[in-house]
């Protein structure tokens, strides 16, 4: 099973233009694992270094933002359904996250550089 059709075998679908964000962050992701967490975190991966890249100041980086996060909450709530959450997984996530963190907050200075 992919990523993409663990998502489409959830009730709750996230909105359509969020949806097809996701969808393209995981078609993003090289196959070979089957490791459903895995592929949500390396497609986080590939939209964080979108937002590091873009910034995330204003409006035009709030969809990337809401991906990333929808992303990483799935690679968690996967993990958690197959009951065998790792360590190395919620390591890797975490370690996403706070890398999503970093680049918020250097995207955030650049900005506020930029506007002096």
């Amino acid at each position: 099973m992919t990523a993409e059709e663990w998502l489409n075998d959830k009730a709750a679908q996230p909105p359509a233009a969020l949806r097809s964000a996701i969808d393209g962050a995981l078609r993003s992701v090289k196959p070979g694992t089957t490791d459903i967490p895995r592929q949500f975190i390396a497609a986080a991966e590939s939209v964080l270094a979108r937002v590091n890249e873009n910034g995330c100041g204003d409006r035009s980086g709030a969809l990337d933002l809401l991906t990333l996060d929808a992303l990483l909450t799935y690679a968690m709530e996967s993990a958690c359904e197959s009951s065998a959450i790792s360590e190395r997984t919620a390591s890797a996530a975490l370690a996403a996250i706070g890398a999503a963190a970093g680049a918020v907050g250097d995207t955030q200075a650049r900005s506020a550089a930029r506007a002096r």
